[in-house]
């Protein structure tokens, strides 16, 4: 309610057998540029207005799922250079603050009504999924943002401004890329025919940012430089 309130995101009506009911947003998919004017001013009010009592994964476990991920995806020597930046950056990190994430940032999860109003959908609850993750300091989505639509630092910094740091930036964005390749690699797994393709070209897209956070050149495709919807 407080999202709906915020103008964010549309009005829950009720909770039914687990499912939380909204009404239908008709229109279409967002645009890239309208999201981004957005979401400064929604990661502010989430970072102010849904504080969490209990805190997620801590630093230590998540770079320790990261490492793994990173292990997994791309390699032993990228996991060990992007192991060297963590343990550089992490002690560089103002004491985090634990707000109820959105954690789904992805371009399809944003809906613009007939009338012109940008809508964040599925904006509730995945700080409580069945995951690692949890309740984060605010920079997780702020990290998740830059790199779901491969920002470069200095539009990352300006959507940090305020509620995040650099160094933040740099932990969180190694940290929610690899829990989203390794998510992806999953469901990669599982699937097969078009939507493995699909699956695949979304899992790359975290590889490749892990790839350049440890410092290797990697080519960037068109469409990793979008951000891919669904």
């Amino acid at each position: 309610r407080r999202l709906f309130h915020g103008g964010f995101s549309p009005e829950p009506l009720a909770l039914r057998r687990g499912f939380l009911l909204e009404p239908w947003i008709a229109g279409m998919p967002a645009g890239r540029d309208a999201i981004l004017a957005r979401l400064p001013g929604y990661l502010a009010f989430r970072a102010c207005e849904l504080p969490a009592g209990d805190p997620g994964a801590t630093l230590e476990t998540l770079q320790e799922m990261a490492v793994h991920n990173a292990r997994e995806l791309c390699g032993q020597d990228i996991a060990w250079r992007l192991q060297e930046r963590l343990d550089q950056a992490v002690g560089q990190l103002p004491d985090p603050w634990p707000v109820h994430v959105d954690a789904r940032l992805h371009p399809w999860e944003w809906r613009m009504d007939p009338n012109g109003r940008l809508w964040k959908t599925d904006a509730v609850d995945h700080a409580e999924a069945h995951d690692l993750i949890g309740p984060q300091d605010i920079a997780w989505d702020v990290a998740g943002a830059v790199v779901e639509y491969n920002l470069p630092p200095a539009a990352a910094q300006e959507l940090a401004a305020g509620i995040s740091s650099p160094s933040a930036l740099e932990v969180f964005g190694i940290h929610y890329a690899a829990f989203q390749g390794g998510s992806w690699a999953m469901a990669e797994a599982q699937a097969g025919g078009d939507e493995g393709v699909r699956i695949q070209r979304h899992r790359r897209r975290y590889t490749t940012y892990l790839r350049s956070a440890a410092g290797e050149p990697v080519a960037t495709d068109a469409a990793s430089a979008r951000g891919l919807h669904a």
